[in-house]
């Protein structure tokens, strides 16, 4: 291997969103996905609390993730929650190895998320008027929240954040940044320039993927309604799942998980997201 083909090895592990397990920072150890999956857990059980309420709906990703289980438990009221145990575990253990702090490492994620939380709505505010799309977005948001909801309902929007950061976060930023990384690599690309060209195609591509499964024609094949196509509510959410790419990014996936799932509630709760303009 050469000096360069070395190089290019050391600087993409080093800087790898997959979590390359020869790596592990102060900083990976307390935002990696075993703390963040740790940290989605009390997510997780609002959203089978929502299930076993009987909602009446599934959140999209959570049936992509967990589709391949479809077959062996249709309602998946048992395999869900056998997942998501053995799972967290595997985080434990994880953990455990890494020499996490585990409790000091988990409130951080939470204060974080209540911080992304607020500080969502005036972000997405001021990038919706900079696309000229503000009154239709906020119209359509304060009307959609009447009052305080039922608690299955909160619960559901709540936990089914976990699924979506899971998905369009990890799994879709990953792909994003894999794909766009084997296309640097191959055309030996400067590494510096390759490195931050991945990361925003890993952002850019998840977002944009995060707000299309939001359309009816995209989710058709679930077997579940969606929206129809509408500029504004769509720039509304790429913008959204670029804040969320860039937070899981810098601070983990758990702090995009609890400020994605508080953002909700609160927009469901009929807040405005303008209120601290």
């Amino acid at each position: 291997m050469s000096a360069r083909d070395r190089d290019w090895d050391v600087e993409w592990e080093e800087s790898d969103p997959t979590g390359h397990d020869g790596f592990h920072t102060d900083h990976e150890r307390r935002s990696g996905l075993a703390v963040g999956f740790l940290a989605m857990l009390p997510l997780c059980a609002a959203y089978e609390y929502a299930q076993h309420a009987n909602v009446g709906t599934r959140n999209a990703a959570e049936m992509v993730l967990l589709r391949v289980l479809e077959p062996l438990d249709p309602g998946l009221a048992y395999a869900r929650p056998i997942v998501l145990v053995l799972c967290a575990l595997v985080a434990l253990v994880t953990c455990y190895r890494r020499r996490v702090a585990l409790a000091p490492s988990l409130f951080r994620v939470t204060v974080e998320g209540v911080v992304l939380a607020v500080s969502l709505g005036p972000l997405l505010v001021v990038g919706t008027r900079l696309s000229g799309t503000e009154a239709s977005v906020l119209r359509r948001l304060t009307s959609a929240g009447d009052g305080v909801p039922e608690l299955a309902g909160m619960a559901q929007v709540f936990g089914g954040s976990a699924y979506e950061e899971l998905l369009f976060r990890v799994l879709g930023y990953a792909l994003c940044f894999l794909v766009a990384r084997t296309v640097f690599r191959a055309a030996r690309a400067p590494v510096g320039v390759a490195r931050w060209s991945a990361e925003a195609l890993g952002a850019v591509g998840s977002s944009l993927l995060f707000a299309c499964f939001h359309l009816a024609s995209w989710t058709g094949w679930l077997g579940i309604g969606g929206e129809a196509f509408d500029a504004a509510a769509f720039t509304w959410r790429f913008l959204a799942g670029l804040a969320l790419a860039i937070t899981f990014r810098w601070r983990g996936p758990g702090v995009a998980a609890w400020g994605h799932g508080l953002f909700n509630a609160w927009l469901l709760m009929g807040a405005d997201p303008a209120t601290l303009l």
